[in-house]
């Protein structure tokens, strides 16, 4: 139980950071953002296999 209540001290933190890095971009700008960056990771990943 305490371990569910540290967690979830955990991600409010982590949504605080968040919230406050994103500062006033759009949310929609910033999700692609974020997927552009895990795809290019993916790519990266996936490359290095077949090389």
């Amino acid at each position: 139980m305490a371990s569910n209540h540290k967690r979830e001290e955990i991600h409010k933190a982590i949504w605080s950071i968040a919230d406050d890095l994103r500062g006033s971009v759009d949310g929609w700008d910033f999700k692609q953002y974020v997927l552009g960056i895990m795809f290019y990771r993916y790519i990266r990943k996936y490359n290095k296999l077949y090389k």
